[in-house]
């Protein structure tokens, strides 16, 4: 028998896994997994194939949500029986969830899990497809997280695609039923269409996957380093092919992804599978698709954005009204994020009665799902999530979808970034990350927090998931809400060396400094030895900024006046600038190692040779472009050699004056190639800034582009529709007209004011009536009718819409029936009267004759 609740109090969540049930001495256990299964039609098949496997004792508990006939009971439990040694139940409300046990949810309900309970709910009874796996799944990923787990089974329509993106923003798992296998495919398809599948399996082999994912006793891929060296092989595969580094994201979460395009290529092994990879460019797009977690919805967790909404009013009032607004949304995915934040920014503004500039960034590392953001189209599943009165202001109703309107569309600004290694955008007020950092690892992690806060403004807004932390930076930030992870910049100095920014970070001035201590890969030992033996040495970029140094370089460098750089060339001694220049270009350009020995150094007088040798880097990927400078002075000082006779003389001053002149015009020459170098500098910042700007108009003018092009899409079918509606009221015109040409009975049909609308030619018979007579009142127009009170009959009928009918004469003592009603539209309105007058001239001389 089903355990309930015994009050209605919810039972106290503590931090273990167990919960005393309210009223119960048992404990409440919430340690064994719960899966949900959605299904719709053809569904009996297919979970009679997944319960039939099933063990008595498996461990878990199934809740079965299907689509079943309101007005029917259901008998899905009863027929499930039949299939399993589980104990099968309809669902309650209130009822405690057991290990070995299926819940199917009853007819016109929704169900949810709840703290280790299942409640129900009354179903909305909207038109449009149900949603009632989604709102389980959905209850699944906020309870369980992680460890959420749902199946797909046969079924028409979408419902369980939000519901498993929500489980897949928890880094759950969403098993859908091979399409091949489905009486009815649209479910399972649309799920894997959605890239949510981490599996795609035939009913009958899900449950050995299933006890695979939730044992966790073996991973996957493997632990052992031989796997590891050949994950981190998959890893280089992509960022070859790619350009995207996938080593620092958690392994769990890779595993996974890994796995499924193993089993959908039928792969034994990984070692097998990287030598396909290498083989076929097509499978590596593939498995970067698959890593990439393109799950989002529009207002993720309402309560958080409610929150978040009071901090944002807070923001704006602190905020020079007029001024600009900047948000900035990473991992984007299709948008819904990004448009979620503009709206309650929207909504702040319009409460608070302020206006503002409103500019939000949306950056992804995946092109298609930042076109779709673009693009603005949603299915007309994000109804539920948006609320019908968002819906109606800032979306409208195309081709069965919605689109966000222009005007909410032209606020943001969609691009392709990976905002690990790219460089961030700055002056930002409000950052959402909201379940990126889950993805990433403990040291991945340290290195991008940092980075949120560089691009945060004083007193922004950092907006996290709420299974995500800032980690050890807790002087960073300030946290304002602790449940919905919401955090405050704090307005402290940034330590630049305290943290690494992006490797690609074009804004930042001065390299980051290698630390000395710091682990080095078994190909730096070379490095290592080579530095410690050619001391004092100096390692840079491909830019000349020191990355590192070794021994006592001061004879040879020195701080540069004015602003600080890093750049080898700007701190080199004067006399030496000149061969240490030449040296880092040759090895620069022509990919080799350089020495100078011509350099000359001036030491208490003396002037004395020094060797600069430049070595490039090789071998080692992460240096690619750095280069080794060593100085190293020659033991057989340079003295200046005195003059030994007259005849010497004047040639010794001709070589020094000459030596004076080349010197004064090579110091000129550098000096105007530092100027030419400055001014290029600047330039290159202004083309970075214009092309900014042109990039975001050519967002633009794509955006108009496609607005055009579906507006003249739309336009074409109205002219279709137009066209048509042109064509059907031409055939009835003319089937009218002849209609009323046929018949003899004269009919005039007049408008609310008695005017005349339209009669037939046998009314002219009767009243002198041309084609000019149109829109004139009837009692304006002459007739042969021996009937004076016309017009006070026509109006009665009018006012009272009861018809008449009278037998009238005209002159020549010739008998009509007149009859008179209301015209009534085909919206049941009344728009005139129809009077007919009938021919009844022989009745009437039968009459008589019978009489006389």
């Amino acid at each position: 028998m089903a355990k309930t609740r015994e009050n209605s109090e919810k039972p106290h969540v503590q931090g273990g896994i167990e919960r005393q049930a309210a009223g119960s001495s048992e404990p409440l256990r919430t340690d064994f997994p719960i899966v949900g299964v959605g299904a719709s039609a053809g569904g009996l098949e297919a979970m009679s194939s997944l319960f039939g496997a099933m063990p008595e004792k498996a461990g878990i508990a199934f809740v079965v949500i299907q689509h079943l006939d309101p007005t029917h009971p259901s008998t899905l439990h009863e027929l499930l029986k039949r299939y399993t040694k589980m104990t099968v139940l309809e669902a309650s409300n209130d009822v405690v969830v057991e290990p070995d046990h299926v819940y199917i949810i009853p007819p016109t309900k929704n169900i949810f899990y709840v703290d280790g309970y299942l409640q129900l709910q009354e179903q909305d009874r909207k038109p449009g497809d149900p949603h009632t796996i989604d709102y389980f799944f959905k209850s699944l990923a906020e309870q369980f997280h992680d460890r959420a787990t749902c199946i797909i089974l046969s079924g028409t329509g979408s419902d369980g695609v939000a519901g498993a993106k929500a489980i897949k923003a928890e880094l759950g798992t969403v098993i859908a039923q091979d399409p091949e296998t489905a009486r009815y495919d649209g479910m399972p398809k649309a799920v894997i269409s959605a890239g949510l599948a981490d599996f795609v399996l035939p009913p009958d082999s899900i449950l050995p996957r299933l006890r695979q994912i939730i044992a966790e006793a073996k991973e996957l891929i493997g632990s052992d380093r031989r796997e590891t060296g050949l994950l981190q092989k998959v890893f280089a595969i992509i960022r070859a092919r790619t350009k995207h580094d996938f080593s620092g994201y958690k392994l769990s979460t890779i595993h996974r992804r890994i796995e499924r395009r193993m089993h959908v290529n039928q792969f034994e092994n990984l070692a097998d599978y990287i030598k396909s990879l290498e083989k076929n460019g097509e499978e590596v797009d593939a498995l970067f698709k698959d890593l990439l977690i393109n799950v989002t919805s529009f207002f993720r967790n309402p309560e958080a954005f409610d929150a978040l909404k009071l901090y944002i009013k807070e923001l704006l009032n602190n905020k020079s009204e007029g001024s600009t607004v900047r948000i900035w949304t990473t991992g984007c995915s299709t948008g819904e994020e990004a448009y979620s934040l503009a709206i309650v920014v929207e909504e702040c503004l319009e409460e608070l009665g302020k206006y503002f500039e409103l500019q939000v960034f949306g950056t992804d590392i995946d092109p298609d799902a930042i076109n779709t953001a673009r693009a603005g189209v949603y299915p007309p599943s994000i109804a539920d999530d948006v609320g019908e009165e968002r819906l109606k202001k800032y979306f409208v109703k195309k081709d069965g979808q919605f689109q966000v309107k222009k005007e909410l569309r032209e606020k943001l600004v969609f691009a392709i970034q990976d905002f690990v290694e790219d460089p961030p955008f700055s002056r930002i007020d409000i950052i959402s990350a909201r379940n990126i950092l889950i993805y990433l690892d403990a040291e991945l992690q340290k290195k991008v927090i940092p980075v949120l806060h560089y691009a945060l403004s004083e007193n922004g807004i950092l907006f996290l998931g709420t299974a995500e932390t800032i980690g050890d930076f807790g002087d960073l930030f300030e946290i304002l809400d602790r449940k919905w992870k919401i955090h405050r910049r704090k307005g402290i100095q940034r330590e630049m060396g305290r943290f690494m920014l992006p490797a690609r970070a074009i804004w930042q001035e001065t390299a980051v400094t290698i630390p000395p201590n710091l682990p080095l890969r078994p190909s730096y030992a070379s490095e290592r030895a080579l530095l410690q033996a050619l001391a004092p040495s100096v390692l840079v970029d491909q830019h000349y900024r020191i990355a590192f140094v070794q021994g006592e370089t001061g004879k040879y460098l020195e701080l540069s006046q004015g602003e600080m750089s890093s750049n080898i060339l700007d701190m080199a001694r004067p006399t030496l600038k000149n061969e240490l220049s030449a040296a880092l270009r040759e090895a620069t350009t022509q990919k080799r190692d350089a020495i100078r020995e011509s350099g000359r150094m001036s030491i208490d007088g003396i002037l004395t040779a020094v060797r600069i040798a430049v070595r490039c880097v090789s071998g080692i990927p992460e240096r690619a472009g750095h280069m080794i400078v060593t100085f190293q002075d020659i033991k057989e000082p340079l003295r200046r050699r005195k003059p030994t006779g007259n005849e010497n003389d004047s040639r010794i001053k001709e070589l020094e004056q000459e030596l004076q002149f080349t010197r004064e015009n090579l110091r000129s020459t550098i000096e105007e190639l530092e100027t030419a170098n400055e001014e290029l500098r600047s330039a290159n910042e202004e083309y970075q800034s214009t092309n900014e700007e042109l990039q975001s108009t050519n967002e633009e003018l794509e955006t108009s582009r496609e607005e055009l092009q579906s507006l003249n899409e739309e336009l074409m079918t109205m002219n279709t529709e137009c066209q048509t509606k042109i064509d059907q009221l031409s055939v009835i015109n003319d089937d009218m007209k002849n209609l009323l040409n046929s018949t003899s009975i004269a009919t005039v049909f007049l408008d609310n004011e008695m005017r005349i609308k339209r009669f037939t030619p046998a009314a002219t018979a009767i009243f002198n009536l041309i084609e000019a007579d149109i829109g004139r009142p009837i009692d304006h127009v002459t007739s042969l009718l021996q009937y004076d009170s016309l017009p006070e009959t026509v109006k009665k009928v009018l006012e009272t819409l009861i018809p008449v009918r009278e037998d009238v004469r005209i002159r020549g003592d010739y008998w009509y029936s007149m009859r008179i009603h209301p015209y009534r539209t085909t919206n049941n309105t009344i728009a005139g009267l129809v009077i007919s007058f009938i021919d009844i001239n022989d009745y009437v001389s039968e009459k008589r004759n019978a009489k006389s």
